[in-house]
């Protein structure tokens, strides 16, 4: 740490700080993710990187609120269990999604 504080490098400090190194550690932005590689760019011939090291970071970012939340639905209210459709519901939509998928991906590869 003495050494950050006398290159003046503020931001290095701020997020090797013992009290916030956890939030670095876990934040997909400041942490170790795949955050600062999204913005480098590839180069040519190198496209797909930056577009796949985005993805990973809306996954991560998608987890981390999955993780935050489980189990409740409503924050502090309402499980996942406790919001779930009625079992009959759930067969009817189950019935409808077998049908419906097939068509439209017939319907997508036919145009």
């Amino acid at each position: 740490m003495n050494a950050l504080r006398r290159t003046g490098d503020r931001r290095a400090l701020v997020i090797l700080a013992p009290d916030r190194l956890s939030f670095a550690l876990t934040d997909p932005d400041r942490g170790a993710g795949p955050g600062p590689l999204a913005g480098a760019g590839g180069g040519p011939g190198h496209e797909r990187a930056p577009f796949l090291y985005a993805i990973s970071l809306i996954l991560l970012a998608y987890i981390g609120l999955g993780v935050s939340l489980w189990p409740y639905a409503v924050p502090r209210e309402m499980t996942i269990w406790q919001a779930t459709a009625d079992p009959m519901t759930q067969g009817f939509l189950l019935i409808g999604v077998t049908v419906m998928i097939p068509l439209i991906l017939a319907y997508t590869a036919y145009t």
